[in-house]
C-alpha cells in the first residue's frame, strides 16, 4: 500500500500487525484528498467516505484517530455506527 493508492482512490485490503499504523495509513491520504478537492466544510453536507470494520473496537479506534487528525474540531464530522447502540452525532 502506498499514500498514491489510497489518494488515487483505489479500492484496498490492508493486513498487517496490530500498531504497525495501517489507520493512519489509509486515513491521512484519505482525509488530505478530500481536503484538496474541498469536500469538508458548509459547502459538503454530505456523505464522503465510508470505512468499514470487522470490530467495534477497530471501528472506535478509526473514529478516534480521524478526530485526531482534524486541522479544527469542526472540519469534519465522524460517526462510528456499530450493532447494539443508539445512532447519535
Amino acid at each position: 500500500m502506498t499514500f498514491s493508492n489510497v489518494y488515487n482512490r483505489e479500492d484496498l485490503i490492508v493486513r498487517d500487525l496490530t500498531g504497525s499504523g495501517k489507520t493512519l495509513g489509509f486515513g491521512l491520504p484519505l482525509v488530505e484528498w478530500l481536503r484538496a478537492n474541498k469536500l469538508f466544510g458548509n459547502a459538503a453536507q454530505e456523505l464522503q467516505a465510508v470505512l468499514l470494520a470487522p470490530t467495534r473496537e477497530l471501528a472506535l479506534q478509526i473514529a478516534r484517530v480521524l478526530n485526531d487528525i482534524k486541522h479544527h474540531d469542526k472540519e469534519y464530522s465522524v460517526l462510528a455506527v456499530y450493532g447494539g447502540v443508539p445512532m447519535d452525532n
